[in-house]
Order: structure tokens, then C-alpha cells, then sequence
């Protein structure tokens, strides 16, 4: 028995296997997707403008106990939209203006070989 669990668990003995495992993760590393519009806005003004109407929203939901994480999470992200959604034009171009400068560093880290290399 302590033979069988030995060879299971000593890293000697998976040679090859776990080499082509690491830098695979190591690559991955970078971000998949870009930002949705509300999502950057609440990246930019989340402290000034979402989060008193989050936390307002949440002592009005709480009830006796407290919100778990799955429920915070859906009520900052419909308050983030709503949010969005009534802002004036001005706010929502610098937040558009925001995303294309983010979209295209992202395109220059990832054609450019030394910027993935600097962080």
C-alpha cells in the first residue's frame, strides 16, 4: 500500500507529464476578453457613483442576516447597469474613449514581444 500511494504522489515518476503542463499555464495568463461599456465604468467611477447606491441597495435587501457574495455580486452588477444606462452622453463617451486606449494596449502587449515580457 505505501508503495502504490508513493508512486501516485512522487513527482519523480510522472516525467514528462507535468513539463508540458506549467508553461501552458504561464501563457494563459492574459486576459480572454475585453471590458463591456458598464463594466469599465464601474472600473473608472465605482467608489463616487456605484458604490453608496450598492450599499444602500444591499441594507435594503439584507434583512435580518447578511448577503452572501453571489448576491452582492448580482445587485452591484444590475445598480452598475442601471447606472450606466441613466448617465449623460459626456460620461459615456470618456468611458468608450477608455475602452479603445485598454483595447489597444492589450493589442500591443500581445503582438509585442518585450511589453509581455516587462510585466
Amino acid at each position: 500500500m505505501k508503495s502504490w500511494y508513493w508512486w501516485r504522489v512522487n513527482p519523480g515518476t510522472h516525467t514528462g507529464r507535468r513539463a508540458a503542463w506549467l508553461p501552458t499555464i504561464a501563457i494563459s495568463n492574459t486576459r480572454t476578453r475585453g471590458l463591456k461599456p458598464h463594466e469599465m465604468y464601474s472600473k473608472k467611477f465605482y467608489d463616487s457613483k456605484i458604490k453608496p447606491v450598492v450599499l444602500s441597495e444591499i441594507e435594503r435587501l439584507g434583512g435580518p442576516g447578511p448577503i452572501d457574495a453571489g448576491t452582492r455580486l448580482t445587485i452591484t452588477k444590475h445598480v452598475t447597469q442601471e447606472l450606466y444606462d441613466k448617465e449623460d452622453d459626456k460620461v459615456k463617451e470618456e468611458v468608450l474613449l477608455e475602452l479603445e486606449r485598454s483595447k489597444e494596449n492589450s493589442e500591443k502587449e500581445t503582438t509585442d514581444p518585450k511589453a509581455r515580457r516587462q510585466r
